[in-house]
């Protein structure tokens, strides 16, 4: 959970816990009124105690997630495009786009292999039959 949001509840919680803290100083002659703000209240200090440990507890690891991330767009990923574009496997490269492919090498042979014109019985001018 990000710093800003722990921040908000922790000071919505203070605040509670000071409206408590007041109405606790006035207990003996609360009136039915008091008595339900101050029930709520707590009820509201409960479940901010409880939001604010589940915001301060570290999210647990999921098995997988780290082939996921590497999976995942790069938005849902948070990393930026060119480093997205980095991690993408080259065939998914070719199936997205084709102009960003890594051409197939082609043998530059010198020689004889590299005349395809060259009839299939005569390589290099010697025929297969003498």
């Amino acid at each position: 959970m990000s710093r800003d949001k722990e921040r908000k509840l922790r000071k919505k919680l203070e605040k509670t816990v000071r409206k408590l803290r007041k109405l606790l100083g006035a207990k003996e002659s609360e009136s039915r009124k008091e008595r339900k703000l101050r029930k709520k209240l707590e009820k509201r200090q409960l479940r901010l105690e409880k939001k604010l440990r589940k915001a301060t507890k570290p999210a647990p690891k999921k098995p997988g997630a780290k082939k996921a991330a590497r999976r995942a767009s790069s938005s849902r990923n948070r990393v930026p495009a060119r480093e997205a574009a980095k991690r993408t496997p080259p065939r998914r490269v070719a199936a997205r786009a084709p102009h960003k492919a890594i051409a197939p090498v082609v043998a530059t042979v010198p020689g004889p292999l590299a005349q395809p014109s060259a009839p299939a019985g005569d390589i290099a001018g010697t025929p297969l039959s003498q």
